[in-house]
């Protein structure tokens, strides 16, 4: 995943809690011991395993979740709880590792200067970057897709503004835009550009344009003025790729893909895959039978269902997971998308839908190299068919081994209609063009996030 598409104030974030977490041991050392002490060096495993273990916590707990204020009660108890779960997670690891650990009173003392440090510094970033922000102007052109869709998304963004909009070729129609922006024509830009700020030009590189256009948009280039693609702008910014707005021409010159076209990528792919797979098999293997026992006394029918679905090179195969539904549920009414409420779960089965326990047998998917730990959800053969007529580019989901969690499934609701679908296409060829190690880690870190507080279930 490029880094570009993770927002800089982020890594600013991350920085400063590596700090506080560094300075706050630096303190409980000083306020245990009398005095300093180079507890990096003294000390090295403890201090890798505090510095690695807390900003996944934090992840998990949302707090590099930059739209939040970090003001209110609820933001000051997500942190004290995720510096409590990271102290008892480090307290395990020390307790497994006693030649990497602290002291139990410079631990508890750190954890103390931690939350409170930690909750100061959230306060801080947001009042700094609230007041400090200095957005890019932009114009954006008035036939492009984008005056409908990425309009929406830019206005969202405090490190983007509109101020303008663009005539092009054709004379704008239909202005779907706020009547307070003003309306630019092509030749103006220049001078408009000397008397007010605009860092840049979005545009649709895909849609035709005249020569004229583009030596204007050359000229304007030249000067300054950055032009952008709102196909990538629209991916940096949410993460999803828009097929109504590409062509085969945009896929085609799309740099990334490493998963189709490296056989490196693919072999350490498959290596995380049964790394993982196996790792949680022996984990969590009490949990699947007392998982298994709660669905025998809940209702009558079997524990495990089968199910066709569609995976890698549109090949079929039978995907196994926890019954969450009563038996036969689909007798006499054919395949259907599970709605909300849907009469036919089962009291065991809405725990494991909300929680997406019903999905861990699919771990012997991954081992039978049907499906890998991360890729798109695999759909069903009745319903791929018809999405397929349906959706632009639905196929291309096809290309990679379907995943047990995946970018849409982290970012996005549970589908259950076409436009469910489209979006999370989006987000599944987002994930296929830009497959790397940092994107698998944060859908990793982000299904444990899903799991833990039910979001996106039916």
């Amino acid at each position: 995943m490029h880094f570009k598409s993770i927002p800089k104030r982020k890594y600013v974030l991350l920085i400063g809690d590596l700090s506080i977490i560094l300075f706050s041991t630096l303190v409980g050392f000083l306020f245990r011991i009398g005095k300093p002490i180079n507890f990096p060096n003294v000390h090295t495993g403890a201090t890798l395993i505090i510095t690695f273990v807390y900003p996944i916590i934090f992840y998990i707990g949302d707090l590099y979740n930059i739209e939040q204020k970090f003001k209110s009660l609820k933001s000051v108890s997500k942190i004290i709880l995720s510096t409590s779960i990271g102290a008892i997670v480090i307290s395990s690891i020390f307790y497994a590792l006693p030649n990497y650990r602290y002291g139990r009173g410079i631990f508890l003392i750190q954890t103390g200067i931690l939350i409170l440090l930690i909750c100061l510094w959230r306060f801080l970033f947001n009042a700094y970057f609230k007041a400090t922000v200095k957005p890019r102007h932009v114009l954006l052109t008035s036939k492009d897709w984008a005056s409908e869709i990425l309009y929406s998304v830019l206005r969202r963004n405090p490190e983007y503004k509109v101020v303008g909009i663009l005539n092009g070729d054709t004379p704008l129609t239909g202005n779907p835009y706020p009547t307070s922006l003003p309306v630019f024509q092509l030749q103006e830009v220049e001078e408009v550009k000397k008397k007010s700020e605009i860092d840049g030009i979005v545009i649709d590189t895909m849609e035709e344009k005249s020569e004229h256009y583009w030596k204007a948009l050359l000229k304007y280039k030249m000067s300054g003025i950055d032009i952008i693609d709102a196909s990538s702008l629209y991916q940096e910014l949410t993460g999803k790729i828009p097929v109504h707005s590409v062509n085969d021409e945009w896929f085609v010159h799309s740099p990334g893909y490493a998963l189709l076209i490296s056989s490196f990528a693919q072999r350490v792919k498959r290596l995380f895959d049964v790394g993982i797979s196996f790792l949680a098999l022996i984990i969590i293997w009490p949990l699947i039978g007392l998982i298994a026992l709660a669905i025998r006394i809940d209702s009558p029918g079997p524990v495990f269902y089968r199910q066709k679905r569609v995976g890698k090179g549109e090949r079929e195969f039978e995907l196994i997971k926890f019954r969450t539904m009563i038996d036969n549920a689909e007798k006499g009414r054919g395949a259907v998308w599970a709605q909300k409420n849907d009469s036919r779960v089962t009291q065991v089965g809405k725990v494991l839908r909300l929680s997406r326990l019903d999905e861990l047998p699919q771990l012997i998917n991954v081992l039978k190299e049907e499906m890998s730990f991360i890729g798109p959800r695999p759909e069903r053969p009745e319903f791929v068919k018809g999405l397929e007529e349906k959706i632009p580019y639905y196929s291309l989901r096809h290309s990679v081994k379907p995943g047990i969690t995946g970018w849409a499934q982290v970012n996005y609701r549970y589908g259950a209609s076409v436009e469910d679908a489209i979006e999370k296409l989006q987000y599944d060829l987002f994930y296929i063009q830009n497959m790397s190690l940092l994107l698998e880690i944060r859908i990793l870190l982000k299904t444990i996030q899903v799991v833990l507080f039910g979001k996106g279930s039916r």
